[in-house]
C-alpha cells in the first residue's frame, strides 16, 4: 500500500509540474522593442516609454523613459524605471543593437524639468548618481564619447545663483566615476560658467572666491571657464567680466594672485575695451 501511495505522490508531483511549466510557457514573450516598452508603459502608473532611431548622429537608438507625470517621480524612481527596463530588455528574445542611449526625462525639483541622456552601458553606480545630481541641478546631460557633458540653462537666476548652483553642481558630480564637462548659464545669458574635463580642486576653490567676490559687487557679465580655453593651452583658466569698478578689479587681483593656477582675465568697461589689465603670476 505505501508504494502505491508513493506511486500516486510521484505522479501528482509530476502533473503540478507540468502545469506550472506549461503556465510559464504560454507567458507572452514580446516580440520586439515596441512591444516590450509597451508592457513597461501598461505596469507603470504613469510612465511613459517610447524609441525612436537617431542614426544621423551618434547617438543610434534612443530608448525614452519619461517619469514627469508619474506622481511623487524623482531621480531614485526613474533610476528604478529604467533599471527594470534594462532587466527586460536582457531576459528578452529580441533584436538590438550593441549599445544604445536612454533619455530619461525627470521633473526636477526647481521646476526646470531634466533631460538625462545616458549609453546603455553606463555602470549602474554612476547612472544612479547622475540622474540624482543633475537632476537637482536641473540640468541635461549628452553622452560623449569618453565623458559625459552636464548642460544648464537657469536664466531666472541671478548672478550670484547661477555662481553658487554651479559651485554646487561642480562639487557634487561624481568626478570619481566619470569625467565630466559642464556648460552653465544664468542672469539672462548675462552670466556664464564652464569647465572642461579634468577641473581640479583648485578650480573649484577658484570660483568658490570669485562667487564670494561677485556677490559683493556683481558686474554687468561674467564668464567664467575653469580650464584652458579651446585652442589656448596657456592659462589654467579664464575670467572675464564686463563693467567692472576698480575695486572689484583689485579684489579679483588678489584672487588670481593667490591660486596656483596660471588665471588669464579680461576686465572692460561699458565701452567694452579693457579698463584694468590684470596679470597673473608667471610660475618660476
Amino acid at each position: 500500500m505505501r508504494g502505491r501511495r508513493g506511486t500516486r505522490g510521484a505522479v501528482l508531483a509530476a502533473v503540478a509540474t507540468s502545469v506550472v511549466l506549461a503556465t510559464a510557457g504560454c507567458t507572452p514573450q514580446p516580440e520586439d522593442l515596441d512591444a516590450l516598452l509597451a508592457d513597461v508603459q501598461d505596469s507603470s502608473d504613469g510612465v511613459r516609454t517610447s524609441s525612436y532611431d537617431s542614426s544621423s548622429t551618434s547617438n543610434g537608438l534612443v530608448v525614452v523613459v519619461d517619469v514627469r507625470q508619474v506622481e511623487g517621480a524623482d531621480a531614485a524612481r526613474a533610476d528604478e524605471v529604467v533599471a527594470d527596463l534594462a532587466e527586460r530588455i536582457e531576459r528578452a528574445d529580441i533584436d538590438m543593437p550593441d549599445r544604445w542611449t536612454y533619455l530619461i526625462e525627470v521633473p526636477a525639483p526647481g521646476g526646470e524639468d531634466s533631460s538625462i541622456r545616458l549609453r546603455s552601458d553606463t555602470d549602474p553606480t554612476l547612472r544612479r548618481e547622475v540622474l540624482e545630481v543633475v537632476t537637482d541641478a536641473g540640468c541635461d546631460t549628452d553622452p560623449g564619447d569618453d565623458l559625459i557633458l552636464v548642460s544648464c540653462s537657469w536664466q531666472d537666476s541671478s548672478q550670484t545663483e547661477g555662481l553658487q548652483r554651479s559651485q554646487e553642481l561642480l562639487t557634487a558630480l561624481p568626478t570619481d566615476l566619470s569625467p565630466f564637462a559642464v556648460k552653465a548659464g544664468f542672469d539672462d545669458y548675462r552670466g556664464r560658467v564652464s569647465a572642461p574635463a579634468g577641473y581640479t580642486a583648485e578650480h573649484l576653490r577658484l570660483l568658490e572666491a570669485t562667487t564670494a567676490a561677485l556677490t559683493a559687487q556683481p558686474q554687468d557679465e561674467v564668464s567664467i571657464v575653469l580650464g584652458p580655453r579651446a585652442g589656448d593651452e596657456t592659462f589654467d583658466a579664464y575670467i572675464s567680466v564686463l563693467d567692472s569698478e576698480t575695486a572689484f578689479a583689485s579684489a579679483l587681483q588678489t584672487i588670481i594672485d593667490e591660486s596656483p593656477l596660471l588665471v588669464d582675465t579680461d576686465v572692460n568697461g561699458r565701452d567694452g575695451h579693457p579698463s584694468i589689465e590684470l596679470v597673473p603670476d608667471q610660475p618660476s
